[in-house]
């Protein structure tokens, strides 16, 4: 191959002005064109960039244009025709249109109107999605994008040469222009087609400017460029004169024909069906409002029928709208979505509609005035139906006179209860139909097949049985393959006796794919479908299922299609992509490996038991919220946890299978964690680094045997919950360092004996309960917690659980000889302490805060006289303190006092009066002293009868009797 090369490095050595031609001659299978293609990879860098080109099998591709233009083509039933694969220009167009402009002018205003214009004629659409910020040189995405469409708009603004991108494009385009025969559609902008041509004026400043550091030659392509767009006709052009929706509408008008004319070559069977459509709108009377049903089953046509039809009579109406999905889109966003996007389509703007409650009636008011077309595709409920165009007797209320309306599903008794005027059911494709569409499909020569293919197809077409969809998806996959491995596919396809013919098609086509083809595939029928191709293949990238690749094979095997930037598949192949995932676990929601439905997500996120173990999270390094409450079968987190830097919320409450977290961990940004109920976990982790973000800490109800000591630098905690901690043995000396804290929670952990000494230095500290633990003593410290509000003690000093009594023998809870100091603390619970007489401070009444004053369940025989100090004290708990003997003077403000299962007392009841009016305070002890409290004569002083008076109206309505 060395000496041929230098031969043609000899030829190629020409003079620099001189055009040549130089040609390879040689006998079949010598080498021409591996040595040409060669040769062309090392000297393409000489020329222009942008215009070398290599063009392969070009006597192949003749003899096929020759006998594609020599043969009069039909219609295809199908609305994946743009899966027929053929080598010349005119057949490997992936989108109608592209879109060129210069996001700073126009973005979102003139473009984005005319993007929406072109989108409600269902015109497939290429617009650049990948945002404002571009790099230097233009995305592969892009390129391929400009080379698949059929027609190129250009938008050229007074910024659009600014842009190195923006003249990329246009220099990309004018070479498919040229070597594809891509239809290039100029619009000017409120610019000057001559200073465009001639790059003058405004708009030619970036060249003398910006642009003059540039390569000459790439500059040179762009003056190129410009000046032969600038000078193709028809344009268009905006000034001030011209309203910028008129120009629109002209613009997406001759698309629309232009595409229609082109779309009638490449269907198959469409013509007959057309026109049986047509009958039908004959018998309606010129002026009455008309609706036909398109009905049929799955795959059959009907979309494709409704959007061809739609192509051949939009421009016989004041508007048209074609609403494709319906389905989906009402399930998804609703009816007023619905009907904002029919209005928007029909009159090109939103009519001023903000309130949601007015859309039904200004859309019924501006319809009644127009003839208008409206196509209704895939409707599944006769509500889509009447809130966009109302029901079948108003019709003449709804819609102007001579309008009609199609609806396209593949419900017949949903058509039948509407009341159509007429209803057309698809017709299959006839053999000879379904021979030309499947030879169309899965031949790349379209001409006479030998007697063994043909024998074969003949095969297929039965199978099929006449539905197109059947043969899209089976078409590609007999493409290229062996007489011996069609026969093969076909015995392969009678594996499924009992499938319909497309859902044995559908998973021996399925079965073809490459694993990761399949995920994506299944991805995009449980996610993707409708979404923006841009921000998919973002997801699918970070997934690491490579889906440039993945994509484009999906989408030659007719598995997806795209439209508008968008990912598209047929409603089947959905359902189909559904099902595999349902057959993954038929009554576990919680086993299969995508939940496309919110609701189902919802139920098994909030209360998986199936989750065994989380997955890598390297790949979600920006995760802030991460639940997993109520995965009880959850035994371990992956240890890439650690990486989660972004961490606000985890909470693992609940994972009773947890025995472990990762030994160290920082989450800098961490607020809450949480892991209530981890009865297995045994010990937490240690903490590096920053965490200074946290809190709260619920660590109640594991397993944890001790802290670490590096929770001492958690110096925003404010919460520690560690609430029935049984095997925790005690409480560091370090929490009294943690200076935050406002709530410490250590109730019913039984092993621990005593709260830290310098308990008092937790200045902050509002809420402390240590009830049901087996402190007997608190520190004299306690009274320095000048902002504490409630502490809870109770059934501390070694009373047994359970027990409803305090007897002799047990260890009593020592209190601080004084409480001065707690002055701001509101609830005091001391119950079931086995407090004896004297060990309740004397100087209590110096608690001046204090509401709530818990003292069930103790020993002593009386109260301190300063109880009465306790100028709050709204609530007091007296009940089963059996050797209570009498009562001192109490509070003005008491409301409530209980003292049940106080046998000391006498059984009585008095009325105590306060500020409030009065309390009753109930000592009855025995069961024949108690009744009615009507039957029961109330003592109270007289100087107080005086003082209640104004509250009598209350006492009525309690029957309580008043004795003097």
């Amino acid at each position: 191959m060395g000496s041929r090369k230098e031969k043609m490095d000899s030829l190629l050595d020409i003079e620099l002005d001189d055009v040549c031609i130089i040609g390879i001659f040689g006998t079949q299978g010598i080498g021409k064109t591996t040595l040409a293609h060669q040769v062309f990879e090392r000297v393409k860098h000489k020329f222009d960039a942008g215009y070398t080109t290599f063009i392969a099998n070009i006597s192949e591709e003749c003899q096929k244009n020759a006998r594609s233009s020599s043969r009069s083509s039909s219609l295809s039933m199908t609305s994946t025709a743009k899966c027929a694969k053929s080598s010349s220009p005119s057949s490997t167009w992936k989108h109608d249109v592209f879109l060129s402009f210069r996001g700073e002018d126009t973005r979102t205003g003139f473009t984005d109107h005319l993007y929406h214009a072109l989108d409600g004629k269902a015109i497939d659409t290429f617009r650049d999605t990948e945002g404002l910020v571009r790099g230097e040189a233009i995305s592969p995405a892009l390129l391929r994008g400009i080379e698949e469409s059929r027609f190129a708009i250009i938008v050229l603004s007074q910024k659009y040469a600014t842009s190195s991108w923006c003249l990329d494009e246009v220099a990309e385009i004018v070479k498919c222009h040229l070597v594809r025969g891509q239809t290039i559609v100029p619009v000017f902008y409120h610019v000057e087609p001559d200073h465009v041509r001639n790059q003058t004026g405004t708009f030619g400043e970036p060249f003398t400017h910006k642009h003059k550091d540039q390569d000459v030659n790439r500059v040179n392509r762009w003056r190129e460029a410009l000046s032969l767009v600038a000078k193709i006709h028809p344009c268009w052009e905006l000034n001030d004169g011209l309203h910028d929706s008129v120009v629109i509408e002209e613009i997406v008008n001759e698309i629309f024909k232009e595409l229609y004319q082109i779309a009638s070559k490449d269907f198959v069977g469409m013509d007959s069906r057309i026109k049986k459509i047509h009958k039908l709108l004959d018998k309606c009377p010129r002026d009455d409002v008309c609706t036909i049903g398109i009905w049929g089953i799955a795959g059959i046509g009907k979309t494709t029928l409704a959007h061809t039809f739609y192509k051949t009579m939009y421009d016989k109406f004041e508007a048209s709208a074609f609403i494709g999905n319906m389905r989906e889109e009402y399930e998804k966003n609703g009816m007023v979505h619905l009907q904002k996007r029919l209005h928007q389509i029909l009159f090109n703007d939103d009519g001023g509609i903000y309130d949601d409650h007015m859309v039904t009636n200004i859309l019924s008011q501006r319809l009644h005035s127009k003839k208008v077309l409206i196509i209704l595709d895939d409707v599944d409920k006769l509500e889509q139906i009447e809130g966009l165009v109302g029901n079948w007797k108003n019709h003449y209320n709804w819609l102007g006179a001579g309008s009609r309306v199609i609806v396209t599903t593949r419900n017949n008794h949903l058509l039948m209860n509407y009341g159509q005027h007429y209803i057309y059911e698809v017709d299959k494709l006839n053999d000879d139909e379904a021979l030309e569409l499947l030879q169309q499909r899965a031949f790349d020569d379209n001409g006479i097949l030998d007697i063994e293919y043909r024998e074969l197809s003949i095969q297929v077409v039965e199978y099929a049985n006449g539905h197109p969809l059947t043969l899209d998806v089976l078409s590609p996959y007999l493409k290229g393959k062996t007489a011996d491995e069609w026969s093969n596919i076909l015995d392969e396809l009678k594996k499924y006796p009992d499938d319909e013919p497309i859902h044995r098609t559908l998973q021996v086509s399925y079965n073809g794919l490459e694993k990761k083809e399949k995920e994506i595939f299944l991805d995009v029928a449980c996610f993707f479908k409708g979404e923006d191709l841009y921000r998919v293949k973002k997801i699918l990238d970070s997934c690491r299922f490579f889906p440039t690749i993945g994509l484009r094979v999906l989408l030659e095997k007719c598995f997806i299609t795209i439209a508008s930037d968008k990912l598209w598949m047929h409603d089947m192949l959905q359902e189909f992509g559904h099902e595999i995932v349902r057959q993954e676990s038929l009554d576990m929601l919680g086993k299969r490996s995508r939940l496309w439905n919110h609701k189902d997500a919802r139920d098994v996120l909030e209360n998986c038991k199936y989750l065994v173990e989380t997955p890598d999270f390297s790949r979600v390094p920006n995760l802030e919220r991460l639940i997993l409450e109520g995965c009880k079968s959850l035994s371990a987190v992956h240890p890439t946890i650690k990486e989660l830097k972004q961490l606000v919320l985890l909470n693992l409450k609940g994972c009773e299978s947890l025995d472990s977290l990762p030994q160290c961990i920082c989450f800098n940004f961490l607020e809450t964690f949480i892991l209530s109920g981890c009865t297995k976990l045994v010990k937490f982790p240690e903490i590096v680094g920053d965490m200074n973000r946290l809190s709260q800490l619920y660590l109640d109800g594991t397993a944890i045997e001790e802290l670490p000591t590096s929770l001492e630098h958690l110096s925003s905690l404010i919460l520690l919950n560690l609430r029935n901690c049984k095997n925790l043995l005690s409480l560091p000396d370090f929490i009294c360092r943690m200076a935050s804290l406002r709530t410490l929670d250590i109730s019913c952990c039984t092993h621990i004996e005593q709260l830290p000494e310098n308990i008092g230095s937790l200045e902050n500290l509002e809420k402390l309960d240590a009830c049901r633990t087996a402190i007997r003593k608190a520190p004299s410290s306690i009274v320095h917690l000048k902002n504490l509000k409630m502490l809870c003690l109770v059934k501390c000093g070694g009373v047994a659980d359970g027990s409803s009594q305090c007897s002799n023998e047990s260890v009593s809870f020592q209190l601080p000889s004084s409480l001065f100091g707690l002055s701001s603390l509101t609830s005091l619970n001391l119950a079931d302490c086995n407090l004896q007489e004297g060990e309740i401070p004397e100087d209590i009444g110096c608690l001046s805060s204090l509401t709530d004053l818990g003292l069930a369940g103790n020993n002593f025989l009386s109260l301190p006289e300063s109880i009465s100090q306790l100028s709050n004290l709204r609530n007091l708990v007296l009940d089963n303190c059996r050797k209570l003997q009498s009562l001192p003077k109490l509070p003005a403000k008491i409301k409530h006092v209980t003292t049940h299962g106080c046998p000391m007392l006498n059984d009585q009841l008095t009325i105590w009066p306060s500020d409030e009016g009065f309390s009753v305070i109930d000592s009855r002890g025995s069961e024949e002293a108690k009744g009615p409290l009507t039957h029961h004569p109330l003592p109270m002083p007289e100087e107080q009868v005086h003082k209640l008076l104004p509250k009598f109206i209350e006492v009525y309505m309690c029957s309580v009797s008043l004795v003097q």
